[in-house]
């Protein structure tokens, strides 16, 4: 791991939360998660305040999918919560019959998502009612990716497809050799699927065809990141991976950790030069040109919380019941 050298961390804000939390969800304007106590909390990104708290008495891990005006909440009971953004009010929840462990998405009229049963549902955002169902053959863990019209779903079978979301019809499908569990992502009109086969595989939008891959050391342990027209991931080994999201050419391949990473966010978004890796213990900003460590911070051993990007900040929670708003260096 490169040595970290004697930078101070620039902490914007922390906020207690009183328990480990789930996985963040974000925007310019907000972060959003969940937890195993059943609360779902809103955070102004550029104050460090909490808008809201809304108790919902079912334990949520997976990321809240955020609209302008909602946010809908997956939980691991098979009930997915539709809330008012602006108050954290509940609309109204349905039962999709399995855990739901992956992100849901909003689409126009439509709350899709997946569920362990193997089944996507999308629901109508006003009234929550089902507006069709396709079941897909086995669970649903990564999270779902909207593209254009359509929806993007990997599979615990290493399906990939492509879903028009109007429809529920699927427009192509593509298998890797390995389990997804970690949210795929696009770029440079490419699907970058992290699969448990030591592969991320990229794949046309277009038609699913696969054009390259990168080969990890082990599988990869976090979701895709994007930015400025790369891509990054941590594998199994600990290895941070940037490429050129067009052609998968390498920028930068550095050791960042010997455990297993949660998640990684590449910063500034326009032209990424900084890595911000969640290594399941310390967070860590790696320079991109030289691969050396710009700070470090610790955040609880066996972290899983994926680090996003909101409001000028890198938002992160902890082991140990915090959330973070740190400047980017």
């Amino acid at each position: 791991m490169p040595a970290p050298v004697a930078a101070a961390v620039t902490i914007a804000w922390r906020i207690a939360l009183g328990e480990a939390p789930g996985q963040l969800a974000a925007d310019l304007d907000a972060v959003v998660l969940a937890g195993l106590s059943g609360a779902v909390r809103c955070i102004d990104p550029r104050r460090g305040e909490q808008r809201w708290q809304q108790a919902l008495g079912v334990p949520s891990w997976c990321a809240p999918a955020l609209a302008d005006d909602a946010v809908v909440v997956g939980a691991s009971s098979g009930h997915v919560f539709l809330l008012d953004r602006a108050t954290g009010a509940v609309r109204w929840s349905v039962s999709v019959g399995a855990a739901v462990v992956c992100t849901p998405v909003v689409v126009g009229p439509l709350v899709v998502v997946g569920n362990d049963a193997g089944n996507v549902t999308a629901l109508d955002r006003a009234t929550g009612t089902v507006r069709w169902t396709l079941p897909v053959g086995s669970a649903v863990r990564a999270g779902l990716v909207v593209h254009g019209p359509d929806l993007l779903v990997a599979t615990t079978a290493g399906q990939v497809l492509a879903v028009h979301a109007a429809t529920g019809q699927p427009r192509w499908g593509y298998r890797t050799g390995g389990q997804v569990l970690l949210t795929p992502a696009v770029a440079a009109d490419k699907v970058l699927v992290p699969s448990r086969d030591g592969v991320v595989h990229a794949l046309r939008v277009a038609d699913g065809v696969a054009e390259w891959g990168v080969r990890c050391a082990g599988a990869p342990a976090t979701p895709v990141a994007t930015a400025g027209g790369l891509f990054a991931v941590v594998d199994e080994q600990g290895c941070l991976r940037v490429h050129r999201a067009d052609t998968g050419q390498a920028v930068a391949e550095t050791t960042v950790s010997t455990g297993q990473a949660a998640g990684v966010v590449l910063v500034p978004a326009a032209a990424a030069t900084i890595a911000i890796v969640e290594t399941g213990g310390t967070l860590t900003a790696i320079d991109l040109i030289t691969r050396a460590a710009r700070f470090t911070l610790p955040t609880g051993d066996g972290n899983r919380s994926v680090p996003v990007a909101s409001g000028g900040l890198v938002c992160v929670g902890t082991a140990f019941g915090q959330l973070y708003g740190i400047v980017a260096p």
